[in-house]
């Protein structure tokens, strides 16, 4: 796991990105224990042009510390790829 955190640290420094601009954060609540959580989340160079974007939703489970990421769905990885000009992560 540490291996892919790294290499998608690695793409994020080869295409320039120095920040991001959220540009939708939607919180719903699914049941007293539930929530989802939508974004839409815009990656950045440091003059602020954009780079690529992507769009996640997080399952929010309510614990007795708080609420925690319970799964994750985003198209983030692909669009990486895609503005990288990479076909895929390499798998070993």
């Amino acid at each position: 796991m540490q291996r892919g955190v790294n290499y998608v640290l690695s793409l994020h420094r080869a295409i320039g990105v120095t920040q991001g601009q959220p540009l939708l954060l939607e919180i719903t609540e699914l049941s007293p224990r539930l929530a989802g959580m939508m974004i839409r989340y815009q990656m950045q160079d440091q003059r602020g042009e954009p780079l690529y974007d992507f769009q996640g939703f997080y399952t929010l489970a309510r614990t007795a510390a708080g609420y925690r990421i319970a799964a994750i769905c985003h198209n983030q990885i692909p669009r990486l790829l895609a503005c990288a000009g990479k076909p895929s992560i390499p798998v070993s």
